[in-house]
């Protein structure tokens, strides 16, 4: 009797065992929980947890996030890789900026964070540390003068510019509001080149001290005092002539040539100028310009009087009142471009244009 039941309590136990053998294996759901560290250079070691990763090493990759890395993207070296946690360096040839990292397991599936997780970003540094400044040449000049900052560390990518070169007039009595960015011609990591732009005091001065900060992808660092010279005293909007050309990326006030990263261009029959530039040459700040990447509108105040664009649309506010221009603001080459007559109008400028020079030639209105 013993054993007959050994034989049958056998036979169930084979038969369960076999059962099980043949149950699929369920792998643990995909989901990437954790990135660290989250900054550093080309070369750092980084480390993903989470789960389903498998147990075969897929692919790591990094893609840049802001429009001037956009098209840099590499495979990160895999050093080690299971279900749950995957080690790789962060591959060279990564210019400074934010980058998504891609996870794809063996089989192609992509893994990410949950639903109601933020994607984590990888902060890439430049490989020398953090932006230093050795020189600024020349240190004194009128707008439009060209200057080379020479240092390390200031990031570069072919044919792009990573960040921005500032000029603080000194001698306002409020700097802050007399900031005004340079024409960037060449950057790169150990050099970068521009033009000195049109600055304005408060005081009237003719020359005065001018902060020169570097705005690298890593940090903001001090380049050095300029010299302002020569530089026509500006209470407001007292601009006598202006004059824009027609695929020129010059421009001049009262006979000082700037200098812009768009030239002008005609679009359905209207003469199109980079807004930012039309508003620097009417004596704004920066300050006085506000661009909202959300609505899509930039903002122009001067002297109590504010203008709103809207990319677009036809319809523009003065002061609040709604306008009717008969084209819309573009977008070209990345800069909003509205028709330069709108524009100077609705700040008191006469605009006059010249077919045979294919030039803009504005003068002030409003009695001025």
């Amino acid at each position: 009797m013993l054993q007959r039941a050994y034989r049958v309590f056998s036979v169930i136990f084979a038969v369960l065992f076999l059962a099980t053998c043949a149950l699929p294996v369920v792998a643990s759901a995909q989901a990437l929980t954790g990135m660290s560290p989250i900054i550093g250079p080309p070369g750092t070691q980084v480390t993903f947890t989470g789960s389903g990763f498998g147990q075969t090493a897929g692919e790591v990759s990094l893609t840049g996030q802001s429009a001037n890395i956009s098209s840099i993207s590499r495979n990160a070296a895999v050093l080690s890789w299971s279900d749950s946690r995957i080690v790789c360096v962060i591959p060279a040839g990564l210019v400074p900026g934010l980058y998504y990292p891609s996870l794809a397991t063996a089989a192609g599936e992509p893994v990410g964070p949950g639903s109601d997780a933020a994607w984590p970003l990888f902060t890439v540094t430049a490989a020398s540390g953090l932006p230093r400044v050795t020189s600024l040449a020349p240190v004194s000049g009128v707008p439009g003068t060209p200057f080379t900052i020479t240092g390390t560390g200031f990031g570069s990518i072919p044919g792009g510019i990573l960040g921005s070169v500032t000029f603080v007039n000194e001698a306002a009595m409020t700097p802050g509001d007399y900031s005004f960015k340079a024409v960037i011609t060449s950057w790169t990591d150990t050099a970068i080149k521009g033009y000195v732009p049109v600055m304005y005091s408060d005081a009237g001065l003719s020359a005065f001290p001018a902060r020169v900060v570097v705005s690298a992808p890593d940090a903001d660092v001090l380049a050095g005092q300029f010299e302002v010279l020569a530089t026509p005293p500006v209470t407001g909007v007292t601009k006598t002539v202006i004059v824009f050309t027609v695929g020129s990326d010059q421009y001049t006030t009262d006979g000082i040539t700037q200098y812009m990263d768009v030239a002008p261009v005609i679009e359905n029959g209207r003469v199109y100028v980079p807004v930012r530039y039309a508003g620097y040459a009417i004596g704004m700040a920066d300050s006085d310009i506000r661009w909202d990447p959300v609505t899509g509108t930039a903002t122009f105040s001067q002297l109590g009087h504010t203008v709103v664009f809207t990319l677009g649309s036809k319809v523009y506010l003065v002061n609040g009142a709604a306008q009717t221009m008969d084209v819309e603001p573009l977008n070209i080459k990345g800069r909003i471009e509205v028709p330069i007559r709108y524009f100077m109008n609705a700040f008191g400028f006469n605009v006059t244009w010249d077919s045979g020079k294919q030039e803009i030639v504005i003068t002030p209105g409003w009695g001025q």
